[in-house]
């Protein structure tokens, strides 16, 4: 009886390291599934805010072309916030809270005009943002991205022009009517280095 009863002891441990040898065998992946850290989209918020005062730079100074220039500042008050884009406030951004940014273009009235036409490489045609192969017809044709010289800003009528790359086939231009202090504007906000606000919405 303690024969068998060893026997039995005996087996249960063989089969005990055999199974621990397979599973120290296998590979262990951690976080399977898991995006990328450059594919997670950074968190952003949509805000309505009260520009509290504005920082104009000198209009060119210290600037070369083709650096998008003047380089104002602007500080906001949070007036309201949508928490789409980052449900568990990681922006640390609330009501009340006043902040302060660059403006990729002039807090000044300006013009964004895409008119800096696409170059496109020998035999090949600017056609829906893209360089497509001349005569080339249909979803398989092959495309490329085309190249864009720089044109610095310049003075229009009292407004500040910036001429941006032609990413249609026609030329497009927005106005920005400009800012001052107590104007109120939507924009959105993104949770990444050195961010700029470049377009808004008077509201």
């Amino acid at each position: 009886m303690k024969q068998k009863y060893y026997w039995i002891i005996g087996i249960i441990i063989l089969v005990s390291i055999t199974i621990g040898t397979v599973l120290t065998s296998i590979p262990f992946q951690k976080d399977v599934g898991k995006p990328e850290p450059q594919m997670v989209l950074a968190p952003y918020v949509d805000v309505e805010v009260t520009v509290t005062s504005l920082f104009l730079d000198d209009l060119y100074s210290d600037c070369e072309a083709p650096e998008v220039c003047p380089r104002d500042r602007a500080s906001l008050k949070i007036d309201k916030i949508d928490r789409t884009g980052d449900p568990n406030n990681a922006m640390n951004l609330n009501i009340g809270d006043e902040v302060e940014f660059r403006l990729k273009y002039s807090a000044r009235p300006a013009k964004l005009r895409s008119d800096i036409s696409p170059t496109c490489p020998a035999g090949w045609i600017f056609k829906s943002g893209s360089c497509v192969a001349e005569g080339c017809e249909g979803s398989e044709c092959p495309v490329s991205s085309p190249q864009y010289d720089e044109k610095p800003a310049e003075l229009e009528d009292g407004y500040i022009v910036y001429h941006l790359p032609q990413r249609t086939d026609e030329v497009t231009e927005k106005i920005l009517s400009g800012l001052e202090k107590g104007s109120k504007i939507k924009i959105r906000i993104w949770q990444i280095p050195n961010f700029e606000i470049s377009e808004y919405e008077l509201i």
